[in-house]
């Protein structure tokens, strides 16, 4: 009987790593790519809470090559959110959202009542890297305003301010 018994293990051993296996290589398909994206984090009629900034510094620090992210606030609802220009390495705009979402990222599909806004930079207008950091500064001088950032120079971050700057004249 316990002969019986270990062979039932040992195949629902085997079918459990064959399964994990399969689920593995369908992840790793994708061809990895640098990516810049803006990244926008926020919660649906409410401020984001703080830790959600915090989780996400975390995944920048481990996993962007590039990455400016600040704490601020809407101009037309008002409401604290987070936004984001980075610079990783990915498969897609859709497979880093759902990195981000993940246990490695924020832990959670979105925060409750919230969204995660994945977009690739087109490359005109402000809708660059130098450009974002410019846009991701625009609270700086604000209460509520806070900043991580890596691998961004002190020069880029007054380049992408002046070009903010200008794109409002």
């Amino acid at each position: 009987m316990k002969g019986v018994a270990v062979q039932r293990l040992k195949s629902t051993v085997d079918k459990t790593q064959k399964i994990t296996q399969t689920t593995n290589t369908k992840k790793r398909r994708g061809v990895l790519k640098q990516l810049e994206v803006r990244v926008t984090v926020g919660h649906v009629g409410d401020d984001i809470q703080s830790s959600v900034f915090d989780k996400l510094l975390e995944f920048a620090q481990q996993e962007a090559d590039m990455a400016a992210l600040a704490l601020e606030r809407g101009d037309y609802n008002l409401q604290l959110h987070i936004q984001a220009v980075v610079s990783i390495k990915n498969t897609s705009t859709r497979g880093l959202k759902a990195d981000i979402a993940a246990p490695k990222g924020l832990g959670v599909t979105t925060p409750v009542g919230g969204s995660i806004c994945v977009k690739a930079l087109t490359n005109r207008g402000l809708h660059t890297l130098i450009g974002m950091v410019g846009y991701v500064l625009k609270d700086q001088d604000e209460e509520h305003f806070r900043l991580f950032s890596k691998n961004v120079t002190d020069i880029q971050m007054e380049e992408g301010k002046r070009r903010r700057f200008l794109r409002q004249i």
